[in-house]
């Protein structure tokens, strides 16, 4: 098969598995973390458990957009590596500023490069990248990827149950009236991503019904798709040993949730992210 000409691009928010990056040659721009004054990157020298360590003792915990300059040096990397044309596709800009520093980087570039919001966060982003991949790995136009990110950011769904909305608030991510509500009625909030921000889906007064009600809800979405694929995440812990996992006719996997989603959502977090996915990346599972 002809090398593809389109690359594909990312940021490490996408919580993307090292085997899709290898597998469909997807560069991955890391996110930043600063625990206290100490500031780390995703994927080189910080690791989840670190991060949940830092927050049971209580250090405050930040994630950073990558500089332009670091996107700049994605782009260029794709272009001598011989692709013609590059799709950067990245979490919601209502989350972080990583579409307007990848956007920037962009207009400095002599080849085109096509930069998407994808408008959610983790594997939610992580399968729209994936579904782009394939395409592209297949030998689609920029055009064609564009159009299989899309489709599939019209059906990629995350939801996801917390421990306590302190570590999501402390990033700036969630409203002060969603963290008071669940806070004031001692409540495991249920969250989504709504036009591109963090919202409340609903609430249980335990985490396991909580939980429980993410699996429920998740498993009956996936049974609506024709071609669906599943990623289950939880913090601190394994989802599929704690009996998380998914019954689906599609891919199940679950998915280290990254360092970037631990500090922001903190210990316990459980996340479900689901897609329809083009036939380029199903034929190849």
């Amino acid at each position: 098969m002809a090398q593809p000409t389109v690359a594909v691009v990312t940021d490490s928010a996408s919580a993307l598995p090292h085997a899709f990056q290898a597998k469909y040659d997807i560069r991955v721009v890391p996110m930043h973390i600063a625990i206290d004054e100490e500031v780390f990157t995703e994927g080189v020298n910080i690791s989840p458990p670190k991060v949940v360590a830092a927050q049971l003792l209580g250090s405050k915990v930040r994630t950073f957009e990558p500089p332009v300059a670091e996107f700049s040096h994605a782009y260029q990397g794709c272009i001598k590596a011989g692709y013609r044309e590059i799709v950067s596709i990245h979490v919601s800009c209502k989350i972080h500023k990583v579409y307007a520093h990848a956007q920037e980087a962009a207009r400095t570039m002599g080849t085109p490069v096509t930069v998407i919001d994808s408008g959610t966060v983790t594997m939610a982003e992580g399968w729209v990248v994936l579904a782009a991949a394939a395409v592209a790995k297949a030998g689609g136009d920029a055009e064609d990827v564009v159009r299989a990110a899309r489709e599939a950011m019209e059906t990629s769904r995350l939801l996801f149950t917390v421990e306590t909305l302190d570590y999501v608030h402390q990033d700036g991510r969630v409203s002060g009236a969603i963290r008071l509500l669940s806070n004031a009625t001692h409540m495991r909030p249920i969250l989504t991503i709504k036009d591109g921000d963090i919202a409340l889906a609903g609430r249980e007064r335990q985490t396991g019904p909580a939980r429980e009600k993410v699996r429920t809800m998740m498993q009956d979405y996936a049974k609506t798709l024709a071609r669906p694929v599943v990623s289950v995440a939880l913090v601190g812990g394994s989802a599929l040993e704690e009996g998380l996992g998914i019954d689906t006719p599609g891919l199940m996997i679950e998915d280290s949730p990254g360092a970037s989603l631990t500090a922001h959502a903190g210990p316990g977090t459980y996340a479900v992210a689901v897609a329809d996915m083009p036939l380029e990346f199903i034929r190849e599972i």
